[in-house]
């Protein structure tokens, strides 16, 4: 499986190196197999680049802005900025498949 991630991932290569991909990354084909995780990932390659938001994304927001996105879906504050991001990002793929 290939695309654009929904959140942070670690991996581990075969000569132990740990390689961080963060949200909205795009996996390099040699760490594909790697993640393992398919709701690691926001969508399929294909449809990538027209999924991912103008604006930058929730990495582009403050930690108020969060929060208060956060309330008006009435999911937890608590935690630090990752954290945000990632109970965003995944509300938004679960509304996403949701419509489907």
């Amino acid at each position: 499986m290939s695309g654009v991630l929904a959140f942070d991932v670690h991996v581990t290569d075969a000569a132990n190196v740990i390689h961080v991909l963060h949200a909205g990354d795009r996996v390099p084909k040699e760490l594909e197999e790697l993640v393992t995780n398919p709701k690691a990932y926001v969508i399929g390659e294909d449809e990538a680049e027209s999924a991912l938001p103008t604006n930058g994304g929730y990495a582009e927001w403050t930690n108020p802005q969060l929060q208060e996105e956060l309330r008006n879906r009435d999911l937890p504050v608590s935690g630090n900025k990752p954290d945000f991001i990632e109970r965003l990002t995944l509300d938004d793929v679960e509304r996403a498949a949701e419509q489907e």
